[in-house]
């Protein structure tokens, strides 16, 4: 039992439990307090490597956790977690960075948007806003069916290789449904009239057992 403050200028082996009430000081040009554990492996060293506090596996020679001033936290190996994970910040963000490739990726909430970052090249490749709105700046390739239950707003080229169409397809007044490479053939709904238009000064025919041209 040691009442006062004691001083080991060396080091400090203790074959029992140590209770201290106060403060405990290692003070070197490299603090450690190993942990050895008498029957099992691995062993750990709790250190302080030139300003990084530092977890190491004494056993198999390697950093587990490391600690620098700025508070940066460094796990070189995978970890799991069995609750959640919450990171808070003004712009909360996990970096993935493919250290032997490109590009590098952030997943970030930018003020309030879930975004995808392609870090390498500065750009967003995916956002979803609070309405569910979501917007792929890129191309979108999909393998499998796709079922959409909403409305499809393209402003730009769409290429469809095949389409099944279930119900109405509905045409807004003065746009064309265009066919052939030129555009050959046009039909369209001006607002006064329905027109069907050759646009080459090519045939036009129509064929049936029965053709019927019916006045409204």
């Amino acid at each position: 039992s040691i009442a006062g403050v004691s001083t080991f200028t060396g080091n400090a082996d203790f074959s029992a439990g140590v209770d201290v009430t106060g403060d405990i000081n290692v003070t070197s040009t490299l603090p450690v307090i190993n942990l050895i554990d008498s029957n099992n492996n691995d062993d750990f060293a709790i250190k302080n490597v030139n300003g990084v506090f530092t977890i190491r596996d004494a056993t198999n020679g390697a950093d587990r956790l490391t600690i620098n001033s700025s508070g940066k936290t460094t796990f070189p190996n995978d970890v799991e977690l069995s609750s959640n994970l919450i990171i808070e910040s003004s712009l909360p963000q996990i970096t993935l960075n493919d250290t032997d490739n490109n590009d590098d990726f952030v997943i970030r909430n930018n003020n309030g948007v879930f975004t995808v970052r392609d870090s390498t090249n500065g750009a967003d490749r995916l956002t979803i806003d609070s309405s569910g709105a979501a917007v792929i700046t890129g191309n979108l390739s999909v393998a499998g069916d796709t079922t959409l239950t909403g409305d499809i707003d393209v402003d730009g080229h769409t290429n469809l290789d095949n389409v099944s169409i279930a119900g109405v397809t509905t045409i807004a007044e003065n746009k064309k449904v265009v066919f052939g490479n030129n555009g050959e053939l046009e039909i369209f709904r001006s607002g006064t009239e329905s027109a069907i238009v050759e646009t080459q000064g090519n045939n036009l025919s129509l064929a049936g057992n029965r053709v019927n041209l019916l006045r409204a």
